[in-house]
């Protein structure tokens, strides 16, 4: 049965998303996109990981859009160029560094064993964890998009703990500089702290 309300393609765009890649969750997430996300806009794939998100957010922009996808771990940043060669996918840009509040470099939690948990932050990890610290190049949203002359009208900030500091990265903390559609994954959380009101939000979580 469907979740009620998501504006999905058809019946096997929501089979397939929910049964292979990570359920319900990243159904919702491509839901939201695929109903505000417009043929030459440009989007911010914050925490890509393997590029779930990333493809269908490419062809959602279309050839005359971007995407900008981010990725700390080098070596999945690698993957995700030969995923997306620039010769075929001129419009994603993969950037291999972490997204927080200031640029520079920072400690990593790499979980070398479920890589989907890693993060700056510490956080709760699931039984027998293996979390090795690195070191990893930090830049912020405005550097990300600061030669954007599109319209940035999503941003998917998938990291683990991260996202508040991330969206301090964005002109101060100025909401003003966000994209028009925002998620949130649980409400009432931070939006005090950045000013915000729960209205400012799709309420999913």
């Amino acid at each position: 049965m469907y979740p009620r309300d998501l504006a999905m393609r058809d019946a096997l765009d929501y089979e397939f998303l929910y049964n292979k890649r990570g359920g319900f969750f990243e159904t919702v997430i491509t839901a939201l996109y695929r109903g505000v996300v417009r043929e030459g806009d440009a989007v911010l794939d914050g925490g890509a990981h393997i590029g779930t998100h990333t493809g269908p957010l490419a062809r959602c922009v279309g050839p005359s859009g971007k995407v900008v996808a981010v990725e700390a771990l080098p070596h999945l940043a690698e993957k995700l160029r030969e995923k997306f060669p620039w010769a075929k996918f001129p419009n994603v840009d993969i950037k291999s560094c972490a997204i927080s509040s200031s640029p520079g470099s920072t400690s990593f939690n790499w979980v070398t064993n479920n890589e989907g948990y890693s993060g700056i932050r510490p956080r709760s990890y699931p039984s027998g964890s293996e979390i090795q610290m690195i070191t990893v190049p930090v830049t912020t949203i405005d550097e990300l998009l600061a030669d954007e002359e599109r319209k940035v009208t999503f941003m998917k900030l998938d990291l683990e703990g991260g996202e508040f500091c991330a969206l301090l990265g964005s002109e101060a903390g100025n909401i003003k500089a966000l994209p028009d559609h925002r998620f949130r994954k649980r409400a009432g959380v931070d939006t005090p702290i950045l000013g915000l009101h729960a209205g400012g939000f799709l309420p999913v979580f």
